[in-house]
């Protein structure tokens, strides 16, 4: 949806700890980095909307029977 990268994603498996400890200290040592990650996760929020999808998404099939 962002169409960039906002968060490093990968499939973990038990060996990959390393790869998370460089990404997460990467986050928390680099203010500019960390500031751009939390804009971009906020504009995606923005996007998706509010909370509450499954009961919205819910409410309209049945409103549709």
């Amino acid at each position: 949806m962002a169409e960039k990268t906002i968060v490093p994603e990968k499939l973990m498996y038990k060996d990959d700890y390393k790869w998370l400890a460089s990404h997460a200290t990467k986050l928390l040592l680099n203010e500019e980095k960390r500031e751009a990650c939390i804009a971009g996760l906020k504009e995606i929020t923005s996007l998706i909307g509010s909370p509450g999808a499954s009961a919205k998404a819910a409410d309209e099939a049945l409103g549709m029977i």
